[in-house]
C-alpha cells in the first residue's frame, strides 16, 4: 500500500497554520540568493521539536514589518519543492506533524524596501512509533517499528501497558535447499494475551540513551470485534460489479477500515499498485463502504473490515490506502471469488463440492482450522481433490487425512512452508471408497475448495 504523505504534511501545516502554504528546503542556495540593499537584516532561526510537534521561532529584526517562513521536503527534489507562508509579524509557530516527516526551514524579514536574506537554514524530522495493537478470540499482540525519518532505529524502549515489546523478533526457517536462515525482523513485538476487548491501553516509546519520551499515548480502548454481514462467505462477485460491504456497529471504534485483498495481490509483481488492493477509512458513525469493481480482480479474494482506535492517521483516497500510527484494531473477514462475465455456474454431475462441518484444534502448538466432510456424502468410488494457498512470511501449514468406513487411516499428506517470500497453491488428491471421512485442516493457510468427483 502506498501514502502520498506529501500532501497530507501539507495539509497539516495548512490547517494548524491556517494561513495557507506547503513544504521547506536544503540551504541558502536551495532557497534563493540575497536580497538587494535597504532591506531588512536576516532573522535568527531556532527549531524544537517534541513528540509530534515542530516550535519554529526567529529573532525580531529591527525596521521589519512581517515574516515569511519557506519550507521544503527532505530530501530536497528541487526549487518546485519549496513553499512559504507569510506569517505576518508572528515571531514563532507551532505545527503538529505525522511521525517520520522531516522538513528544511528557513525564515526571511520583510518591509516596504523588500526582503531580507535567508535566516540559518535547519533540518528536522519527527521521529515516531508505528504501531498496532491487534486483538483476535485468540488473544492480542502488539508489533511496532520506531523510526527517524525512513530509518528503523534500535536504542528505542517500546511499552504497551508497561509491557516492554522486545525488538526484533526471530525468525528461524530452513530454505527449500537446505539452508538453515536465521533473520532478525527491524520490529518491536509483545504477546499481550491477557489483554482483551474493553481494556485500556497505554503506549510509549523512549529512547534508551537518554530516555527521551518520543511516544506517549493513553487512554485508548480496544474495540469489540466488527462482524461483516455482507459480502457474505463464499459469495460468487461478478468481474464488473461495485462490491457493497456492510457490518456491525462495534462497540468503542473510533472508525473503521473496510477493503479487499485479492488473492494473490502480494505474490507477484505489478505496473499497477491499485489493482487487487483497495481500503477505506469511514467514520465510527458509518458501516458501509463499496469496493469499486475497478480494484477488483478475476479470482479469489478476501473483504475485511478493521475496527480502530487510537493515534490514528489514516488517509484514503482512490490512489491512497491505510497507513496509521498506533492503532489498536480488531477484524473481521470473509473469502469471495470474483469471476469473470463468462462464468456458469452449471453444476457437473459427475463432481460436486465436498461438503464439510468446522471447528478449530490446538496442534503441536499450532491453531488448525479444521474440516470433515460428511462420510454419507461419499457414496461412490471416486477421487477428491482439495485446493490450498500457502501463505507468504508464515508459517503455514496445511494437511488432510482419510478414515474408511472402520476408523482407519489409509492416507495423509502434509504441507509445511516456514516464512517463503512468495506464496504457492497445492491440490493434492486422493482416491476414495465409499463412506470414506476426511479430515483436513490449515494453519495460516487458505483453504481454495474441495470436489468430490465419481
Amino acid at each position: 500500500m502506498k501514502t502520498k504523505k506529501m500532501a497530507i504534511v501539507v495539509a497539516a501545516l495548512v490547517t494548524t497554520c491556517l494561513i495557507g502554504g506547503a513544504a521547506f528546503a536544503d540551504g541558502p542556495l536551495i532557497f534563493g540568493g540575497e536580497s538587494p540593499g535597504y532591506s531588512p537584516a536576516s532573522p535568527s532561526l531556532s527549531v524544537e521539536t517534541y513528540q509530534s510537534t515542530v516550535l519554529l521561532g526567529w529573532t525580531s529584526v529591527g525596521g521589519a514589518t512581517g515574516y515569511t517562513l519557506f519550507y521544503a521536503p527532505y530530501p530536497y527534489t528541487g526549487p518546485d519543492s519549496i513553499k512559504s507562508i507569510d506569517v505576518g509579524t508572528k515571531k514563532s509557530i507551532g505545527v503538529d506533524l505525522p511521525v517520520g516527516a522531516a522538513y528544511y526551514v528557513g525564515v526571511k524579514a520583510y518591509n516596504s524596501s523588500g526582503s531580507s536574506g535567508y535566516s540559518n537554514i535547519e533540518l528536522f524530522t519527527i521521529p515516531g512509533v508505528a504501531c498496532v495493537v491487534s486483538t483476535d478470540d485468540d488473544g492480542t499482540v502488539a508489533m511496532a517499528s520506531v523510526t527517524e525519518g525512513d530509518s528503523d532505529i534500535d536504542n528505542a524502549m517500546v511499552t504497551v501497558n508497561d509491557v516492554v515489546l522486545n525488538y526484533g523478533p526471530s525468525l528461524e526457517f530452513q530454505t527449500a535447499e537446505g539452508f538453515d536462515v536465521n533473520v532478525i525482523l527491524p520490529i518491536y513485538y509483545a504477546d499481550l494475551s491477557h489483554l482483551t476487548y474493553g481494556d485500556k491501553l497505554h503506549l510509549t516509546a523512549r529512547m534508551i540513551d537518554d530516555g527521551t519520551m518520543i511516544f506517549d499515548r493513553r487512554n485508548v480502548t480496544i474495540p469489540v470485534k466488527p462482524t461483516l454481514v455482507q459480502p457474505t462467505k463464499c459469495q460468487i462477485i461478478g468481474a464488473n460489479e461495485d462490491v457493497p460491504m456492510q457490518w456491525d456497529r462495534a462497540a468503542d471504534a473510533e472508525g473503521y477500515v473496510a477493503g479487499y485483498v485479492e488473492g494473490d495481490a502480494f505474490d507477484q509483481d505489478s505496473t499497477d499498485d491499485d489493482v487487487g488492493i483497495y481500503a477505506e477509512y469511514v467514520d465510527a458513525s458509518i458501516t458501509e463502504a463499496t469496493v469499486p469493481s475497478a480494484y477488483t480482480v478475476v479470482g479469489d479474494a478476501t473483504f475485511s473490515v478493521s475496527a480502530v482506535t487510537g493515534d490514528t492517521d489514516i488517509f484514503t483516497s482512490e490512489e491512497d490506502p491505510t497507513e496509521s500510527f498506533f492503532i489498536v484494531e480488531t477484524s473481521d473477514s470473509v473469502d469471495a471469488k470474483i469471476v469473470s462475465s463468462d462464468y456458469s455456474s452449471a453444476e457437473n454431475r459427475g463432481s460436486q463440492g465436498l461438503i464439510c462441518k468446522e471447528y478449530t484444534k490446538k496442534i503441536e502448538g499450532y491453531r488448525f482450522k479444521i474440516r470433515e466432510c460428511d462420510p454419507n456424502q461419499i457414496s461412490a468410488p471416486g477421487t477428491v481433490q482439495i485446493g490450498f494457498k500457502m501463505r507468504r512470511y508464515k508459517a503455514s501449514i496445511a494437511f488432510i487425512q482419510a478414515f474408511d468406513m472402520k476408523g482407519n487411516k489409509y492416507y495423509s499428506w502434509e504441507k509445511k512452508r516456514i516464512y517463503k517470500s512468495k506464496s504457492k497453491k497445492y491440490y493434492p488428491s486422493l482416491s476414495v471408497s465409499v463412506g470414506t471421512t476426511i479430515v483436513f485442516g490449515t494453519h495460516d493457510a487458505s483453504y481454495r475448495g474441495g470436489t468430490y468427483s465419481y
